[in-house]
């Protein structure tokens, strides 16, 4: 994609998001067996229709297990695939808790999950669409009219 920062240019940022991914890989397949093993009686409780809750933990598990996998295989814009892909959860997840909160405390922390929501989706935009940056190196060779010193053309 232009305009998206160079794959091999942010290593420390790789491994911070192969981390993520794979925790939130992890906490997904947690909830799906949290969901698996609801009681019953505490399930005519919930207002989250559980099999709708199995399905969007089993998709997202498998949504960030992909993830992983690109980040750790460094495949061509798995930087950029990861942020979109955490943009996309943190979306669902306010719009989960919108739809589905029914407690006074839900209520009340809704406007703070919106606002870190916002807050957290441009930070992650922002990072995602910056203009690649060129390297020094490259920058220097460049200089005599835009062909790399050294080479002749034919």
């Amino acid at each position: 994609m232009p305009g998206l920062a160079p794959e091999n240019s942010h290593p420390r940022l790789r491994r911070w998001l192969i981390l993520l991914t794979s925790l939130l890989t992890l906490f997904q397949i947690g909830s799906a067996m949290r969901v698996l093993q609801l009681p019953g009686d505490l399930a005519g409780q919930i207002s989250l229709s559980l099999p709708l809750e199995l399905a969007a933990s089993l998709v997202w598990a498998l949504v960030f297990g992909w993830l992983t996998l690109t980040l750790v295989q460094n495949k061509e814009h798995a930087l950029g695939y990861s942020g979109w892909g955490l943009v996309a959860f943190v979306i669902y997840s306010v719009a989960r808790l919108l739809i589905f909160a029914q407690a006074d405390y839900d209520r009340q922390r809704l406007p703070f999950a919106l606002a870190a929501a916002a807050i957290l989706s441009a930070i992650l935009s922002m990072a995602l669409l910056r203009p690649a940056r060129k390297r020094p190196e490259a920058e220097e060779n460049t200089r005599d009219g835009g062909k790399p010193e050294g080479r002749s053309t034919p």
